[in-house]
């Protein structure tokens, strides 16, 4: 499997340092299968998963079967958008939507 691991400072194949504010993440063919690893390393036993229309069925079954085989409880929101631009109006209807939900 290649894979690329970076951490939040690490130099690249490529010769840059990429800067990120996630601790670390895993690019390569393969990886989703590590997911439990990474929600275990940080001592989680439940997962949100957010997706849309179109990465939905390319993993969202696969991830929530993965955490189930696991052990670990995993919920999640699917933005009905075709052309979803992940930016912060998306993730304020995002909120708003779980924030209606869980006062219902």
């Amino acid at each position: 499997m290649n894979t690329l691991f970076f951490s939040s400072t690490e130099k690249c194949a490529c010769g840059k340092i990429h800067r990120s504010t996630l601790e670390d993440y895993v690019i390569g063919k393969g990886v989703i299968s590590t997911l439990p690893d990474y929600v275990k390393k940080y001592n989680a036993q439940k997962a949100f998963l957010i997706a849309d229309v179109n990465t939905y069925p390319i993993a969202g079954d696969k991830i929530r079967e993965l955490l189930g085989a696991s052990g670990i409880e995993c919920v999640g929101y699917t933005f009905n958008e075709k052309q979803l631009e992940p930016d912060e109006k998306a993730l304020a209807r995002w909120s708003c939507t779980t924030i209606q939900a869980v006062i219902s």
